[in-house]
């Protein structure tokens, strides 16, 4: 009955401090909590949000909280720095610290954000803040409405921790579409000749010439569906759009067929439209 009390009241405190957070029933279209814009890279930080939990071995988490921050680079920069999942963990010290994630069957080493913390009342509860990577292109791979993964501290506890797809892409499409815009404002001096000119022997140019052909023919809601499309896969096309709209497939299929560098031509094309 003590333990039952203790994780009343932490829960309680859990839903008064959460009221500024999301949860897995949030509308996500407000989901940005900053932006960083560097010479570079774009990074767009999550508001926090609560995640589902559910204990696989051992006990649940009495508390647990999430962020993501996607990192994305501009041009062709080699970033050191990652999009990380950031959690805050709360559990009874009786159990051992969690040091691994598991993420589409891959596990991943937990970096320690910071030391952890520990309180004491009747029961004694240890916080620890914990940091993995997790990339737009394992996004993708996700097929369902959820983003689940375990984390574990060995065989004495596994927890499946479970967030809405939709909280991650929220943050992608506005990375994308920081990327798409500091693109489209730069200079283009060598790659500008290729993409006016009639040139059969240059791809560029036929990627583009037939994205604008199939462009002029579509409707507006198959424009709409391809922009974000386009911005979405600028570093390769991961998965296409299902449609029997000819116009919506053809200019997936030439935005499929293009380079990167004619992609970023495609994209510049479109944001001017």
């Amino acid at each position: 009955m003590k333990i039952l009390r203790c994780l009343f009241l932490l829960s309680a405190v859990s839903i008064t401090a959460g009221c500024s957070t999301l949860n897995s029933s949030s509308d996500f279209s407000d989901a940005v909590q900053s932006i960083k814009e560097r010479s570079n890279y774009v990074e767009v930080a999550a508001k926090t949000i609560i995640p589902d939990t559910q204990a696989l071995v051992g006990a649940n988490l009495v508390r647990s909280e999430l962020t993501y921050t996607s990192v994305q680079p501009i041009g062709e920069s080699n970033l050191t720095k990652k999009s990380t999942i950031d959690m805050t963990v709360t559990f009874f010290k009786s159990y051992d610290v969690f040091h691994s994630a598991s993420v589409l069957g891959q596990t991943v080493a937990l970096d320690n954000s910071k030391p952890m913390a520990e309180t004491c009342s009747e029961h004694c509860t240890v916080t620890q803040w914990v940091s993995f990577p997790f990339s737009e292109r394992e996004l993708a791979e996700f097929s369902g409405e959820n983003v689940n993964f375990t984390i574990t501290s060995g065989n004495n506890n596994i927890v499946e921790v479970s967030v809405p797809k939709a909280y991650f892409e929220a943050i992608e499409q506005e990375a994308d579409t920081l990327i798409a815009r500091n693109q489209s404002t730069q200079p283009y001096v060598n790659q500008t000749p290729e993409v006016t000119k009639v040139n059969d022997s240059a791809p560029a140019s036929k990627a583009l010439e037939m994205t604008q052909y199939w462009y002029a023919k579509a409707s507006a809601q198959d424009i709409d569906k391809f922009s974000q499309f386009a911005i979405s896969n600028r570093k390769g096309v991961v998965q296409k759009l299902e449609s029997t709209s000819q116009e919506l497939n053809m200019m997936q299929y030439w935005y499929s067929e293009a380079s990167e560098i004619e992609r970023s031509q495609i994209l510049q094309w479109l944001i001017s439209q």
